[in-house]
């Protein structure tokens, strides 16, 4: 039986875009999508003819349920809901088990930052100036690779190159240095020096020298039993191409007692951390042990809403305690998701590398993972 239709605004019926949709076919089946950017959403359920409710949920707009009776192939439908009038919002204390959450790649919301917001590299100078110039060094040899030398971009990354090899230009040369940088920023575009380009670039470049055990992370369809032996099966990415509105399992596996970070950096752009959690806020994680995300003790499936492209997973173990992001829960969510992927993922680099320098850690691991998603 197939699902689809439309979520519009009651106004002017404009399409409503990250419209959470949950779908119940006869209280026995429950699945959460997302309209998509023209307000539509399909789904196709393997359930029998009946009964379906549905709930359309978005952030600035009422609440909406209907339900309809399926008795042929295919339901079509439009929904139009109306926009919530100004006013305090209420909020009602509920059971955490009586929520119905979803991970934040599920519920995308609209968030429109102030202009002197907007990301751009320069911003992160006073975290970890030397950082900031390995990565233009890194995307200028990419550009290169791809479209050729360009004597502007050239004579610009040697000027960047000063400033790597004798740090005090940083400082007493702040001013230049900057309009450096943002002259290079601007010469090489959004393609090579956006904030999704320079988190995954950290991403990438977080590896120990030596790792100091095996620890794994994994994907598989939802209902799999997720128990692969890492002690005899040598780790194997993903090359299965998975689509919007498919459900999975995240698996992840350590051959030592350790304490964990799982981090999810999703196509649209948000990084989003999955252990530690509102449900598990201690992250030890035992030997030889297979967790899931979602598992048993998680009220929710966990579907890849998109947009399409390349999701990342990253896990980071140590043997000692410890914690990369700053986790605030809010009350009836069970992830963090970060307010600022780039500065977030910058600050746990530098916190790494310090850790490492002074040797507060006793050995760390780490393990990746891609998502292709279309």
């Amino acid at each position: 039986m197939r699902i689809n239709g439309s979520i519009k605004n009651s106004k002017n019926l404009s399409p409503v875009k990250g419209a959470k949709v949950e779908l119940g076919i006869d209280n026995i089946e429950n699945y959460v999508i997302l309209s998509d950017e023209k307000g539509q959403f399909d789904y196709q359920t393997e359930g029998k003819p009946g009964i379906v409710n549905i709930n359309v949920e978005k952030d600035g707009y009422e609440p909406k349920s209907q339900s309809y009776r399926i008795d042929k192939p295919e339901l079509k439908i439009s929904i139009v809901i109306d926009e919530k009038k100004p006013g305090p919002d209420k909020i009602e204390d509920k059971e955490i088990d009586e929520i119905i959450i979803t991970p934040p790649e599920i519920e995308l919301r609209e968030e429109i930052e102030p202009e002197e917001d907007k990301w751009s590299i320069r911003k992160f100078l006073s975290i970890n100036a030397n950082k900031v110039v390995s990565f233009l060094m890194d995307q200028v040899a990419e550009y290169r690779k791809r479209r050729g030398e360009d004597r502007e971009i050239e004579a610009l990354k040697k000027k960047l190159t000063l400033y790597k090899e004798n740090s005090k230009y940083m400082t007493t040369e702040r001013e230049d240095y900057e309009k450096t940088i943002g002259e290079l920023e601007k010469k090489l575009g959004s393609t090579y020096v956006s904030e999704n380009t320079y988190v995954n670039w950290n991403l990438d470049k977080i590896r120990p020298l030596k790792s100091a055990f095996k620890i794994e992370v994994w994907v598989e369809e939802a209902g799999s039993a997720g128990k692969r032996d890492i002690q005899r099966i040598p780790k194997q990415k993903p090359s299965k191409v998975y689509h919007v509105g498919d459900k999975i399992n995240l698996f992840f596996r350590s051959e030592k007692d350790c304490y964990l970070n799982l981090w999810n950096f999703g196509t649209s752009g948000k990084l989003t951390v999955l252990f530690p959690n509102a449900l598990f806020e201690d992250n030890f994680i035992k030997a030889n042990k297979t967790y899931s995300i979602p598992g048993e003790d998680y009220p929710f499936d966990y579907i890849l809403s998109g947009p399409a492209g390349n999701e990342k997973v990253k896990a980071i173990a140590a043997i000692d305690k410890f914690n990369l992001i700053d986790l605030t829960h809010k009350k009836g969510e069970i992830f963090t998701v970060s307010r600022s992927a780039s500065r977030d993922i910058t600050v746990a680099a530098k916190t790494i590398e310090t850790k490492v320098e002074t040797k507060e850690w006793k050995g760390w691991s780490e393990d990746m993972i891609e998502i292709k998603v279309e």
